[in-house]
């Protein structure tokens, strides 16, 4: 007799009050702030949609104390120049192994790894997504991603999957 595996989905994004404890989001860019698409000029240059929402979003929740950083594969500049505009403070790319530069920052700012949220979309993040204590994937994240994350969003990336995100937290911290 053939055994059945069971795979638990995340449930979808709500103001949990664990999420009450975040001190530290960390985002993944493609894919999550941005919807994945990789757009190319004639001139070889590359462009990247980030939705504002999700940038008032991140605004929001560095305004109440919680850190953010965008961490990605990706060495595009573009990424680093939408960090600065939003006065996200770290930003890392081109990184394979995102799990170190963040055990680095959270050690850096005295933040517990429970006390801290990912949310990304693909398997390059899964080293990450398994450490912190709130891995959250986009409604768009791929099955791997997505048997590991606690939480997804209803919200497509790069149409302000990060901002539901930034609520939730948000919402948490005020009833919490």
């Amino acid at each position: 007799m053939k055994q059945t595996e069971v795979i638990l989905l995340p449930r979808f994004l709500t103001p949990d009050p664990d999420l009450a404890s975040v001190k530290l989001l960390t985002c993944d860019v493609d894919g999550v702030l941005t919807d994945g698409g990789m757009y190319f000029g004639s001139n070889g240059l590359s462009f990247l949609r980030f939705h504002v929402q999700d940038g008032t979003g991140l605004k929001l929740l560095m305004s109440e104390g919680v850190a953010v950083c965008f961490i990605s594969q990706s060495q595009n500049e573009i990424i680093a120049r939408r960090a600065s505009s939003l006065g996200v403070p770290y930003c890392f790319l081109g990184v394979d192994n995102k799990l170190a530069p963040i055990v680095d920052l959270a050690a850096q700012l005295g933040i517990d790894f429970q006390d801290i949220c990912h949310i990304a979309d693909d398997i390059n993040d899964l080293s990450l997504l398994e450490k912190v204590g709130f891995p959250v994937t986009v409604s768009g994240g791929v099955a791997k991603v997505k048997a590991v994350c606690r939480y997804e969003t209803k919200t497509a990336a790069g149409h302000g999957a990060v901002r539901e995100l930034c609520e939730a937290i948000l919402a948490a911290k005020r009833l919490g």
